[in-house]
């Protein structure tokens, strides 16, 4: 009876000391569950007139499956994938978009992104929008050339791609000028392009045939934006019958030109040294 009780009382005793230690273990294993995401995001974006996009790098630095799900709080309007699954070891990266406003130039807003992993706690990080005046043309510009041939003349045709990026205001875009170095070269017709937000259009120029790196200087509202064009291209030769010519280069031309005066002008110049060699042979052999 006495043995019984005392076995009671050990037992007793045992089931009291193992309670801490689990009580520890099961902490443990919960703060290492929480430690199990870490997130890489910058700590503010600038907004003006585009769309801005923060990348997100979400890690799982557990052992352990996890589907995260997300949620974010901002003033403005924003786009984030609702949930994002990530294996274990491994990381995912999201976009997060943020939408500019009108009237907030040179104010500042915090807003939070919140995480939360099917095991462990929710992460918040936070993002400081900085909303700024426009600095450059919103607009996404792609110019290429071809060789045309137009009412029996030969000319080099402009193609202007472009899309309006700005999420608040229209463009007014088209070419304002095209200089070969300091020289102004005429093109036609004077079109502009009237773009709303996050809408495209093309325009089509031409300009005579030039043999040279071309800026196109560019109008996009109260913006200036230079493109460089290489026209010194073999789509822009062909073959004529004394050979490979450049259509338009006048001053390819000119220098053809000219060499072509000076190989003349050697020729002429050899010719007349043997001619007057061989008549002062020809006097010494009669003297």
């Amino acid at each position: 009876m006495g043995e019984g009780f005392i076995l009671g009382v050990g037992s007793l005793v045992s089931k009291k000391a193992l309670l801490p230690l689990v009580l520890f273990l099961f902490i443990a294993l919960f703060s290492l569950q929480a430690n199990a995401l870490s997130i890489d995001m910058p700590s503010s974006i600038e907004l003006s007139n585009k769309l801005a996009i923060v990348p997100i790098t979400i890690s799982n630095d557990s052992n352990t499956d996890l589907k995260v799900v997300l949620s974010a709080s901002f003033i403005t309007s924003f786009e984030l994938p609702s949930s994002i699954e990530i294996d274990a070891d491994d990381e995912e990266t999201v976009n997060l978009s943020l939408y500019p406003l009108t009237g907030f130039t040179g104010q500042k807003y915090l807003g939070q992104v919140y995480f939360s992993p099917s095991i462990g706690s929710q992460i918040t990080k936070e993002l400081t929008l900085v909303f700024a005046e426009p600095m450059e043309c919103p607009a996404s510009i792609d110019l290429s050339q071809e060789l045309v041939e137009q009412e029996g003349m030969q000319l080099i045709r402009l193609d202007l791609n472009a899309r309006n990026d700005s999420v608040l205001e229209s463009i007014t875009l088209g070419i304002d000028s095209i200089k070969d170095n300091s020289r102004d070269i005429e093109f036609h017709p004077a079109a502009m392009l009237s773009l709303e937000p996050l809408s495209e259009g093309s325009a089509i120029y031409f300009i005579k045939p030039v043999y040279s790196q071309l800026a196109i200087n560019l109008k996009c509202n109260d913006f200036l934006v230079s493109e460089e064009l290489d026209t010194r291209s073999d789509s822009n030769y062909f073959l004529s019958g004394i050979g490979l010519v450049s259509l338009g280069a006048s001053s390819l031309f000119i220098d053809i030109g000219l060499a072509i005066i000076v190989v003349l002008l050697l020729i002429a110049f050899v010719a007349r040294l043997v001619k007057m060699h061989q008549t002062n042979r020809q006097k010494g052999v009669i003297e």
